[in-house]
Parts: C-alpha cells; sequence; structure tokens
C-alpha cells in the first residue's frame, strides 16, 4: 500500500469507530430514557423551594425502587387527571399527624422539614390519617399553594410513575 491509501484506510476505519460508538451510545440511552429513566416538566409552585415552576426533572422509573419518606415522586394523579410532583410524607402503616401551627408528626414524632418554603403564611387545617399499605401520603413543600393528600387523600403506589432524582432550568 502507499502511503495516500494507507491514509484514506485510517480515515475510513476511524469513521467506521466513531460511527459505532456513535450508534452503540444512541441505543443505549434509548434504552435508558425508555425503560429507567424519564425526564419531566414542574407545573407550578406547590414543590417551591426545592423545585421551580418550569423546572426539568430526571427521574427513576418506579418499578425500579421502593419507595421511602422524604422521596419526591412524580404521580399520575387520578383525582386531579394530571401529573403532579410531591414529596413522600408517609408510606402504608404511618400515622400522619398535622398540627393547627402547620407541624407535621409522623408516627408521634416529628418531621425536621427544613426543605419547606416559610414565605408563606396559609390556614392549616389539623388532621390525621393513618396511611394505609399500598399507599403514600404527599405533601407539596410550598404548604400554602399545594393540592395534595391534605385535599384528595392518600395515593395509591401504583399512581406513582417515578422518583425525581434531581431538577435543572
Amino acid at each position: 500500500m502507499q502511503a495516500k491509501e494507507l491514509m484514506d484506510y485510517g480515515k475510513k476505519k476511524n469513521l467506521t469507530q466513531y460511527s459505532l460508538a456513535f450508534i452503540t451510545s444512541a441505543l443505549i440511552s434509548l434504552i435508558l430514557m425508555n425503560f429507567v429513566f424519564e425526564l419531566d416538566h414542574v407545573s407550578g409552585l406547590s414543590m417551591y423551594p426545592t423545585l421551580d415552576d418550569g423546572q426539568y426533572v430526571v427521574c427513576l422509573k418506579s418499578s425500579l425502587i421502593h419507595y421511602n419518606n422524604g422521596d419526591i415522586v412524580n404521580i399520575a394523579s387520578v383525582v386531579l387527571d394530571e401529573n403532579i410532583v410531591k414529596r413522600i410524607i408517609g408510606v402504608g402503616g404511618d400515622t400522619i399527624e398535622i398540627k393547627a401551627d402547620g407541624q407535621v408528626y409522623r408516627n408521634g414524632t416529628i418531621i425536621q422539614e427544613s426543605y419547606l418554603n416559610s414565605d408563606t403564611d396559609f390556614d392549616i387545617e389539623p388532621m390525621s390519617v393513618t396511611v394505609p399499605n399500598g399507599y403514600l401520603f404527599v405533601m407539596g413543600d410550598n404548604r400554602g399553594v399545594s393540592a395534595d393528600s391534605r385535599a384528595f387523600g392518600c395515593v395509591s403506589e401504583s399512581e406513582v410513575v417515578s422518583v425525581v432524582l434531581f431538577g435543572f432550568e
């Protein structure tokens, strides 16, 4: 082979390798986005300041994990007929009590909620509920504007689409 033929062969080999790497990366990305992760959009201020209106969130599809208190979840709400993003306050078997001063207790212990939006004033309706197995008690971080389990009750785990990993603009 002459020098020009060697150069042409090298270019073709590099192009083939880059093309193969690109196609493999694209396939892996498609598989991950269809079966493991999802991208969603936050609409409204119910999770402010943790998540803001208009932010996007990367989520882990719910069939892959177990739900824990404090997780932020994307719910396909049957009651509201739309997807909503809320924080899990209680899981099956937990007793949630909300006092008139807004303090939330789980199984008799106050929940430390440093993530709450403290800039809002709102009326609190005291309540107590025991979360049935297979259900979740969810609330928004911006309690003054959040439609959540205080209004529509516990959410079935089957309504959870995914768990939020992080948000971005």
